[in-house]
């Protein structure tokens, strides 16, 4: 974690970072419980301009869209991604035998009450980034992001209505919404998980007040008093080592600057 975290203070030295962490954090703790498999989110926020400029150049060096159809390569790409596309739809959405060892497998824990806020969500913003295309100046700008909306909406949607199906379900066989969601939730380890992301939101918070330095030896002290059960003197020395690594390492070997802390300057 404090890897991580400073790791991503490499880049832009904002604080903006940590909290684009938490939140990719969160988003793939929601989709892991809910039975989504997690795409490499970080990897699509360095590549998308990438494969945009691509595209866009594609278009004009070979025409709109004929380069679709008429080179063979292209079309072997498409074939295999159409496969990839069906099977990876048919794993999400098929019926699945209710088995204790598929639990472990990416997107095989399968939670419709977790999983429907979730694709509500996602088409309330993909809904949202369509009617901001809308507004686009020219037509080509809007291309790429109208070409991932066109399998984003339909595809949320249909998982949407397998939730509320999956949903009503667990409603019915508890008897209420309160037993279901209790059962829900206990199956993500809910609880525990909201405890975790307040221990993160803290450590960023006091980041602020006290200083990264400070902020990031402190969680690794709490994290191991808390979810490790160790005693008070291993948890102080490993909070040492990680208060002097990041010491070391990034402010003195990196020549990093830490933000400014409201008590420490």
């Amino acid at each position: 974690m404090v890897v991580l975290l400073m790791g991503t203070w490499v880049a832009t030295n904002s604080m903006g970072d940590w909290w684009t962490c938490l939140g990719v954090w969160v988003l793939g703790y929601w989709m892991k419980q809910g039975g989504w498999p997690r795409p490499p989110l970080i990897l699509a926020l360095v590549l998308g301009g990438l494969m945009e400029n691509n595209f866009q150049l594609t278009t004009q060096i070979y025409g709109s869209y004929e380069w679709l159809y008429n080179r063979p390569i292209v079309v072997v790409i498409e074939i295999l991604i159409v496969l990839t596309v069906v099977f990876a739809v048919r794993g999400i959405l098929g019926p699945r035998k209710e088995d204790s060892s598929s639990e472990a497998g990416e997107g095989a824990a399968r939670n419709a009450l977790i999983s429907a806020p979730l694709a509500t969500g996602l088409i309330v913003v993909f809904t949202i980034a369509y009617g901001v295309t809308l507004g686009f100046q020219e037509a080509a700008t809007a291309q790429f992001p109208n070409l991932i909306l066109l399998g984003a909406l339909p595809l949320s949607f249909w998982i949407l209505v397998q939730d509320g199906r999956a949903a009503f379900t667990a409603v019915n066989s508890t008897g209420d919404f309160r037993s279901a969601w209790q059962v829900a939730s206990t199956k993500a380890a809910l609880p525990s998980s909201l405890v975790f992301i307040g221990f993160i939101v803290a450590t960023i918070g006091l980041a602020y007040l006290v200083g990264q330095l400070v902020a990031l030896s402190l969680f690794v002290f709490a994290y191991l008093k808390v979810w490790g059960g160790y005693r008070w003197p291993t948890s102080v020395l490993y909070a040492a080592c990680a208060l002097l690594v990041v010491w070391g390492f990034y402010g003195q070997l990196m020549r990093l600057l830490f933000h400014p802390s409201v008590l420490f300057g």
